[in-house]
């Protein structure tokens, strides 16, 4: 089984220069209303909700070659058939993702620029930023 292994993880999003959340242990704590828990497998650190299949709410740092043998290691230790990213398009795990697998349409996220401030082509989620993981 997965046991916990960090209390916090780096939002590799927001490591990619983008704009997102922040993954410090006061957001993991809040969390927990859902089972999750962060792994290190293979040199990267995995945020995992195992509750509902096998979902991957975040994962730092991404390298290529590590990233496909930590994914057989979390298939292997879950017992998984299959697992599951959610993640904003045009980004590096994105990129990665789309040479080994089909990406479906998710969920719209609608935003509004109240201040008209900020640059939302800079803000990209991922999984662990939404309310069922």
């Amino acid at each position: 089984s997965l046991k916990q292994k960090a209390d916090f993880i780096e939002n590799g999003l927001l490591q990619e220069g983008y704009d997102g959340v922040i993954y410090d242990n006061k957001y993991v704590a809040y969390k927990k209303y859902n089972p999750s828990t962060i792994v290190t497998e293979k040199e990267q650190s995995f945020w995992i909700n195992n509750s509902k299949g096998t979902w991957i709410g975040a994962l730092t740092p991404l390298k290529k070659e590590p990233f496909l043998i930590t994914v057989k290691t979390i298939e292997s230790i879950t017992k998984a058939s299959s697992v599951t990213f959610m993640i904003s398009p045009g980004n590096q795990l994105d990129t990665v993702l789309s040479k080994t697998t089909k990406a479906e349409k998710g969920f719209a996220v609608i935003t509004k620029n109240l201040s008209g401030k900020y640059n939302l082509d800079r803000l990209k989620f991922q999984f662990s930023d939404i309310d069922i993981f």
